[in-house]
């Protein structure tokens, strides 16, 4: 028998049911676009971050599809290294879950049913197991359920594995805990499509990495029953709140606490996702928004931001935590809320009547350790990388590992009532350590580096939440392998560098606050404060600033995920010794350009500081396009 396609529903379509209105369960955004009569535009509506949860989630998703298809590895482009390195990564760690689930099993009681096979045979393969009584394992298997008379709709599951012997079923999933509530939707639908089959499912197992075995390059995979649902601090220490994943698959629902009350989550019943597949209503090209398309018990409508800006242009490019509000009332469909605060909302004012603020001496207190006469300031800027597993001992996997700084130093000097910044060449320097061969000792001479051949007047960085933090954590990764005896570190030096850093943190100098705490408040960045978005709009305003940047189209590597990527493709070998030579001047040449916009920033604020903000010719200037 063959399967229409369009009769199958997915792991997907269910999960589009549980956090969205009825529209989304069988349309995508392009079918929503196309609705609207509007044109796909890839790079609005993104909410700006300062946290470095992206390159987590993007290496979550090369693993969610190399499990779900292992032919993606056959549909990388010719010359996507990196694609190639990160999918060689994540293979790895699944042939070490693969181990672990064969383990205790002869290789003639497994049985692995092709994923390249068309669907028909493979669960034809899948029932054909599943008979067979020698079979103990069933390596990705294929579950089918018909939800209609006619055998045409069809719901499909395709666990990791099924344990015919212990019934139990198995996820694999390249995170350090189970946090996201999407894991626990696709148990369950997994694990009640099963049941239709009449099987039996004693217990669901996440597969996972291990975050409290971090030893060097070694992956290390645990069993995890929990989900995390939130996590709750009590003095400084951060406790996470969990439910077990099979009572809610014994019991169709589980109870979770919230602050006031306690709150029974329940996924969307088979037979009540059933009804909605088969209803008219999803499938018919309708417009259709409800409260559902914010938000649910599990989790949020991936397009949310989209049905947002496309039925409110004004809010297009716009950031800030006041649009949480004002998002809230528009999918409550408290439309005239939603305008009061709007109306009243005095940012959101100043960048629709394009209006520029500055408080100068709210400003000048932020850079006060920079305008000082003869002040010795240090400039510096960090990239790092992050692997799926630990890159050097005591680090977990998915955390960054700085290996790259760039360091330029000024002395202020005081012109009339202006303070300009002189470079000294001699004393900036741009450091990159080879990522194959990095270690703690390198964490050392970065701090040192930073700190510089003296104490300094101040260290300036563009968000300090980033550098400050990786510094910390070097400290603590030395500090356990000290304690361990397997750092050779005197302890001198050392308790130098820890000195250091303390000083180095005592008399930092954010720019950042300058624009983030609306001491500097430019309609043109619409509530935006990254020093990408800044340098923007200095660079489209065409000011003539005595430090001007290269602009970051003209280098090779462009950003910070380009800078990461080529430190994994070193790591992983992709790039050999003769290459990296060339790549760590490429590098070098970002990671101080960066350096260089925070310094044209200060010129930048400078200037406001001097001249305010009246005169900025910045009515038809357009940071997004």
């Amino acid at each position: 028998m063959k399967f229409n396609l369009e009769k199958i529903a997915k792991f997907k379509n269910y999960l589009a049911a549980n956090t969205s209105s009825d529209f989304w369960i069988k349309h995508t955004k392009e079918d929503y676009l196309k609705l609207k009569n509007i044109s796909d535009n890839k790079d609005n509506n993104e909410e700006e971050s300062q946290d470095n949860d992206g390159e987590f989630d993007y290496f979550s998703k090369i693993f969610d599809a190399l499990i779900e298809d292992d032919s993606q590895l056959n549909k990388l482009e010719a010359g996507d290294y990196f694609g190639t390195a990160s999918y060689a990564m994540f293979d790895k760690i699944s042939k070490k879950m693969t181990s672990i689930l064969e383990q205790n099993y002869l290789p003639q009681e497994i049985s692995v049913i092709p994923i390249m096979k068309p669907l028909e045979e493979k669960i034809l393969l899948t029932n054909q197991a599943l008979q067979n009584p020698n079979i103990k394992l069933i390596r990705n298997p294929f579950f089918i359920y018909y939800i209609d008379k006619n055998k045409e709709d069809i719901l499909l599951a395709n666990p990791v594995a099924y344990d015919k012997q212990k019934h139990i079923l198995y996820s694999q999933n390249a995170v350090t805990s189970v946090k996201k509530l999407k894991y626990a939707l696709k148990a369950f639908w997994e694990s009640e499509i099963v049941k239709k089959n009449n099987l039996n499912v004693k217990e669901y197992v996440f597969l996972i990495l291990n975050k409290e075995k971090n030893i060097k390059n070694q992956i290390e995979i645990k069993k995890e029953n929990k989900v995390t649902y939130a996590t709750s601090k009590v003095d400084d220490d951060t406790q996470e709140l969990t439910f077990d994943i099979n009572d809610l698959l014994d019991n169709g629902a589980v109870t979770i606490k919230k602050l006031r009350k306690d709150k029974i989550l329940k996924p969307l019943s088979i037979e009540q996702f059933a009804n909605l597949w088969t209803s008219s209503l999803i499938n018919q090209d309708v417009e259709t928004f409800s409260e559902y398309d914010k938000k649910s018990d599990w989790g949020k409508n991936e397009h949310e931001n989209l049905i947002f800006v496309t039925e409110n242009p004004q809010f297009n490019n716009i950031n800030g935590t006041f649009l949480k509000k004002i998002k809230n009332r528009f999918f409550e469909n408290k439309i005239s809320e939603m305008n009061e605060i709007v109306n009243t909302h005095l940012e959101l004012q100043n960048i629709f009547n394009k209006i520029n603020l500055i408080n100068k001496d709210q400003t000048s207190i932020i850079i006060k350790k920079i305008q000082e006469s003869g002040a010795k300031v240090i400039w510096y800027d960090f990239e790092g990388f992050s692997l799926p597993f630990p890159p050097l001992d005591n680090v977990k996997p998915y955390s960054q590992i700085v290996n790259q700084v760039s360091i330029i130093k000024t002395i202020t000097i005081k012109q009339n009532d202006s303070f300009e910044l002189k470079i000294i060449d001699s004393e900036s320097k741009d450091i990159i350590y080879d990522p194959q061969t990095i270690n703690f000792h390198d964490f050392i001479d970065l701090i040192n580096n930073v700190y510089g051949n003296e104490a300094h007047d101040a260290y300036v960085v563009f968000n300090k939440g980033y550098e400050l933090s990786r510094m910390n954590e070097m400290k603590n990764y030395i500090e356990k392998g000290i304690k361990a005896k397997k750092i050779d570190i005197k302890e001198k030096i050392f308790i130098d560098a820890c000195e250091k850093l303390e000083y180095i943190k005592a008399n930092t100098v954010d720019i950042m606050l300058a624009f983030n705490k609306n001491t500097i408040f430019l309609h043109a960045l619409k509530g935006y404060y990254s020093i990408k978005k800044v340098e923007k709009y200095i660079t489209k305003s065409h000011m003539n600033l005595p430090h001007l940047i290269i602009p970051y189209s003209d280098l090779e590597v462009k950003n910070g995920k380009m800078a990461m990527d080529n430190a994994i493709l070193r790591y992983t070998g992709v790039i050999g010794n003769k290459e990296w030579k060339i790549k760590a001047q490429k590098l070098k040449e970002y990671c101080h350009n960066d350096v260089l916009a925070m310094i044209m920033v200060y010129d930048f604020i400078n200037k406001l500081i001097k001249e305010g903000v009246d005169n900025l010719n910045d009515k038809d200037i357009d940071i997004f396009h």
